[in-house]
């Protein structure tokens, strides 16, 4: 006579660890040979003042984002990003590395010698202040072996903002940026070659719709190198 309750109080049970597990934020990261998208795991608090400190915000409620590549749009407003993260390897050297090199401001803080510390970076800072000398922001997540530790990001923006971030190991980064480099070197060299073959047509048949065309593919390689960073990223390194 009491199978009945007795089973839906297991029910119950059950459904409440299955919900607890899926609300739960947490990042874990189990191989070191890979990186992981964090987006689904990011919380984000708005600062419409842009004034608030981390101070201000640790004992504030955050949303989840629970999207692969949170997109907080257009805004005046900062943004607070806190993501905890716990490391299953045997290797304490993770990093994160958000891939949006045009945001004006990244602010990235760590607990470390029992207090908070805070790492500047965005494009209304110079870029030979970085830590790693790379378009996008990377950002070190130290966590020892089996331990949990919590991250926070403010970001600001005047374009769009975007946060497509991943996690790593250092090896496991550093592969993803060795990717990323050479599909972009495959991508500049197609469209040099492009450039160079219009301008040598022109020349040979004075046609001018060539020289439009040329122009045309450069402002495109312009655009798209811009928003990978890497004007910035080497302009800066030539005014040092």
């Amino acid at each position: 006579m009491y199978s009945d309750p007795i089973k839906i109080y297991f029910l119950f049970s059950l459904l409440f660890v299955i919900s607890s597990s899926i609300k739960s934020n947490n990042v874990i990261y189990l191989d070191d040979n890979i990186t992981i998208p964090i987006g689904n795991s990011l919380e984000v608090l708005e600062d419409k003042t842009g004034v608030l400190e981390l101070k201000d915000v640790l004992d504030l409620e955050f949303t989840s984002l629970n999207t692969k590549v949170p997109n907080l749009g257009i805004s005046e407003s900062s943004f607070w990003l806190k993501y905890t993260v716990t490391n299953k390897t045997s290797n304490p050297n993770l990093k994160i590395e958000l891939s949006l090199p045009t945001l004006d401001k990244v602010n990235f803080y760590y607990f470390s010698d029992n207090k908070w510390n805070v790492i500047k970076s965005g494009e209304d800072f110079v870029f030979h202040e970085r830590v790693y000398n790379d378009p996008n922001y990377i950002f070190d997540c130290e966590v020892p072996e089996s331990k949990t530790r919590t991250f926070f990001l403010k970001v600001s923006s005047s374009e769009g903002i975007q946060l497509p971030i991943i996690l790593g190991s250092t090896k496991a980064i550093y592969e993803h940026q060795k990717n990323r480099d050479l599909l972009s070197g495959i991508y500049l060299g197609l469209m040099i070659v492009i450039i160079i073959y219009n301008l040598f047509i022109y020349f040979s048949v004075r046609d001018r719709s060539y020289i439009y065309y040329v122009v045309y593919v450069i402002l495109i390689l312009l655009t798209q190198t811009s928003l990978q960073g890497y004007p910035f990223q080497y302009l800066s390194l030539i005014h040092i």
